[in-house]
């Protein structure tokens, strides 16, 4: 009986132990968390009025929590569970995650909008249309051309994976805010590119779709396709000869990898093998023949930019480029700098209007907030009368 009770509690014992060592030698191999590459593992500073406030309280707790030693090999384990028997994710790491048929992963977001959950006025959108209009009329008066991108959501172009229990049925007769923007465009003459209309009208033509299943944004055939639309349209506009590249032949890999397993990295499982399929990435080639004329280029967009950009700087499509990400950084090409925007100190004139030409891109999931301030600061800046700006939009 002694030899049963002093093996219970040694066990006992060892396993109080276990964490405390885990956290000091690394005992097992730790599993890192998407969403948090980095962990602080300095203890925080206790002090009188830290503990007084509660602060220090707060920070040791989210000490102990991320450093104890057996932290992301828990937490991957949970999200296992949660994705293998109850089809969802753990709500603290991966909040943002639908999961759908076919093995399908989602973004909430994007969801919502299929949903028609984030419905502005009309009139709303419309008055939008009308500052692309006027914006566009007044750079092609300087020989700036504008050139507006509306890019795809999955779940706008593939409903069908979506769980029904995520589906809200009775909305999906109202017209989505994407549906009046692009109305208000072609009634006001706006040019642009509408990449969601593009890949509607030709799914038979992409059998692995233009989102991979455990991706957030288009997969690199749909950018690599997209981008080539906007260089045509470019050209068209500048009346010059720009470099070119191709996006076939298509080789297929057996697996996802980088941004196309974004919203997999979010889930933390600790296997992510059943979610790998075979995934078709362009195989791409510069097509230069030394004369092409190398462009100052502007764009104004969010993430969905960040494929398009990557194409264009490997094949140095421009001899230099900006790029407004929500309109609040700047990253820059070929410095890769990424800056601040302060908007009322920028250098209008000379940093903005000089450009060979102004791209804007819009998802279609947020064209209430396209352009992101950009285009009324932009009239402003021209010269145009505050009340002629039909709207001043949301940050």
């Amino acid at each position: 009986m002694r030899l049963v009770l002093f093996t219970f509690i040694l066990i006992f014992y060892a396993l109080m132990l276990l964490p405390g060592a885990q956290y000091v030698f690394d005992l097992i191999p730790r599993k890192s968390i998407a969403g948090l590459p980095w962990v602080d593992r300095s203890v925080p500073k206790a002090s009188v009025d830290a503990i007084l406030s509660g602060a220090f309280q707060h920070k040791f707790e989210t000490w102990f929590t991320q450093n104890m030693g057996f932290w992301g090999i828990s937490v991957r384990l949970d999200s296992e569970v949660n994705s293998r028997l109850f089809k969802q994710s753990t709500a603290n790491y991966a909040p943002l995650v639908v999961h759908g048929k076919n093995k399908t992963l989602y973004r909430d977001q994007y969801v919502e909008d299929y949903n028609r959950g984030n419905l502005v006025a009309p009139e709303e959108l419309e008055r939008r249309a009308i500052n692309f209009k006027l914006l566009q009329s007044k750079l092609a008066e300087r020989g700036v051309p504008v050139l507006y991108l509306i890019t795809p959501t999955k779940a706008a172009l593939y409903p069908e994976n979506l769980p029904e229990s995520r589906i809200v049925r009775r909305r999906l007769s109202k017209k989505r805010n994407y549906d009046y923007f692009v109305q208000y465009l072609d009634q006001h003459g706006v040019e642009y590119i509408d990449a969601h209309r593009f890949f509607a009208d030709r799914r038979e033509e992409y059998p692995y779709g233009v989102f991979a299943t455990t991706g957030s944004h288009w997969n690199d055939i749909a950018i690599c396709d997209v981008s080539r639309l906007v260089l045509d349209k470019l050209r068209e506009k500048l009346g010059k000869k720009l470099v070119d590249f191709t996006c076939r032949p298509i080789k297929v890999k057996p697996f996802q990898v980088g941004a196309d397993q974004d919203l997999l990295d979010l889930l933390n499982l600790w296997d992510e093998t059943p979610y790998y399929v075979p995934t078709p990435y362009p195989q791409t080639e510069t097509i230069r023949d030394g004369d092409e004329y190398q462009p100052d280029l502007l764009f104004v967009g969010d993430s969905f930019l960040d494929g398009l950009l990557r194409f264009y700087d490997w094949h140095k499509v421009y001899a230099e480029r900006d790029m407004f990400f929500y309109y609040k950084r700047n990253r820059h090409y070929p410095s890769n700098s990424i800056r601040p925007i302060y908007r009322s100190a920028l250098k209008w004139e000379e940093d903005i209007f000089a450009k060979d030409a102004i791209i804007v891109e819009i998802n279609e999931a947020f064209v209430q907030y396209a352009g992101f301030n950009f285009v009324p600061d932009a009239l402003k800046a021209l010269g145009i009368a505050a009340d002629s700006i039909a709207e001043k939009e949301p940050g």
